[in-house]
């Protein structure tokens, strides 16, 4: 009978559950891949990120195909269709049951759930399997049983539990199988899937398993050892760029902890230096994903902090299209928002410094950072993107006085003091003192005028004293 697995943010032949389950079962096997044409156009995927899906399915067809895994890639209008479409296929090769590795956010979960009764209607059944996080949503509690809602404590106990209960296991590949009589979808039938769906080139970046393991494998034996001193200069290649791999599920989270600790064993004791500081890294990225699996009202769009739906948010159309599209006047968030435009990606410290000018300094609703950010990024995460701009907005899970407000100028001159990073976004400030590009209109004004580089949009002293004022409100109601 043929076992049928289901892929979804998990594209990967290695520390696969579904794909291992499923080829347990019994051969021949055939992987699916569903296309939701309308669903993505609606939420604005970005454009990069479906372009890096399809060269990854490219990619995947072949590694499958070396195991004897047939992948069929079908495109449908909406989310809602799978059950439709996932039953004709069952029909179709005479499969009784589908694998699949669950999701944890909310949409996701309501899908499966309407997809197993629909194949239950007919004596099949959808088997679910534990991917995505390190640990289960819900197993790292306080000692009251409640859920950490900080994380610095949820870390601590997350890595106590990896000592204590043991690094969970990679999930070994399949092997070869007999002659699979299932064909896979060809390189044309993919690319036909994806082309009613925006895609931008998204090339720079690695969508085969072995350009996507000797990547780990270069940071892991490289700039790991240095990520402590370097993850937040953006001018040098100090991470691992590894986050679009995480988000697609190119990289499982087992095998990626197991290739770290091959290497670099202590980080699980809270030591110190480039390997616990990556960890700490990871850690974040779980955390985030069980607060979102386990508090659904994130999903939603929801504020942790109850209180700061009252926040006084500003329209700010023009200072949020300045924002868009790299003119505040603000070097290093022009930098980081022209980075963001014309890679599909940010470094992770300029990620917290335009997000902390858009919340604070112009008082803009993050919601609409976090959405802009989803349209653009390429390793665009919904709860990793939820939970930094929350931080970053102070409605978030984060034990931070609402009043850390990053000042984009010494943001610049501490990250990037010789101003690499600057010079390269923004080559028409090149010839500017390694003092005066940080901040043009206020060391260099006649300069900065004669070049053309838009005055500030916002006083930063002035924006600063709104958004105290503002969440300063807040504090004085719930008084």
């Amino acid at each position: 009978m043929t076992q049928l697995v289901w892929l979804r943010n998990d594209l990967r032949v290695e520390d696969n559950p579904a794909l291992a389950a499923a080829y347990a079962g019994g051969e021949p096997v055939v992987a699916v891949y569903l296309v939701p044409v309308q669903t993505w156009q609606r939420h604005g995927v970005s454009p990069r990120k479906v372009d890096l899906i399809r060269r990854r399915l490219h990619h995947l067809c072949s590694e499958l195909r070396q195991r004897e895994v047939a992948l069929r890639v079908i495109a449908c209008d909406w989310f809602s269709d799978a059950g439709t479409v996932m039953l004709q296929l069952m029909r179709e090769l005479g499969a009784q049951e589908v694998h699949a590795n669950a999701e944890l956010l909310l949409d996701e979960q309501r899908r499966d759930l309407k997809v197993a009764r629909r194949l239950e209607g007919e004596g099949r059944r959808l088997v679910s399997h534990a991917d995505g996080t390190l640990v289960r949503p819900g197993s790292v509690l306080t000692g009251a049983g409640d859920i950490y809602k900080v994380y610095t404590p949820f870390r601590r106990a997350l890595l106590r539990k990896l000592l204590t209960d043991g690094v969970p296991a990679v999930t070994p590949s399949p092997r070869r199988g007999a002659a699979n009589p299932h064909a896979s979808s060809t390189i044309a039938e993919i690319d036909a899937a994806f082309a009613a769906v925006p895609q931008l080139s998204s090339q720079p970046w690695a969508a085969s398993r072995s350009e996507i393991w000797q990547q780990l494998q270069h940071f892991a034996d490289g700039p790991l050892h240095h990520y402590h001193q370097q993850r937040d200069l953006p001018a040098v290649a100090g991470t691992s760029q590894l986050s679009a791999a995480f988000t697609l599920g190119m990289l499982g989270m087992n095998e990626t902890l197991d290739a770290l600790l091959m290497r670099q064993p202590e980080p699980l004791a809270l030591a110190e230096g480039g390997a616990a500081s990556w960890l700490n890294e990871l850690c974040w990225r779980e955390f985030y994903r069980h607060l979102c699996a386990l508090l659904p009202f994130l999903v939603m769009e929801k504020p942790f902090k109850p209180e700061t739906a009252r926040l006084p948010w500003r329209q700010g159309d023009d200072d949020f299209a300045a924002w868009c599209e790299g003119r505040t006047g603000f070097p290093i968030i022009d930098a980081a928002m022209i980075q963001l435009r014309d890679t599909g990606w940010m470094h992770n410290r300029l990620r917290m410094v335009v997000a902390s000018f858009l919340t604070k300094h112009l008082l803009i609703d993050w919601r609409r950072g976090a959405d802009f950010f989803m349209r653009h990024l390429i390793d665009g995460d919904f709860a990793a993107n939820n939970g930094g701009w929350q931080w970053a907005a102070s409605t978030g899970c984060d034990a931070a006085p609402y009043f850390r407000i990053f000042n984009p100028i010494s943001q610049s001159e501490r990250f990037d003091a010789d101003g690499i990073f600057l010079r390269r976004q923004l080559p028409q400030l090149a010839a500017l003192s390694n003092k005066a590009i940080h901040d043009p209109h206020g060391r260099a004004p006649l300069v900065a005028q004669r070049l053309g580089y838009p005055q500030p949009i916002v006083d930063l002293r002035l924006g600063r004293e709104r958004a105290l004022a503002a969440f300063s409100s807040l504090q004085e109601v719930g008084s």
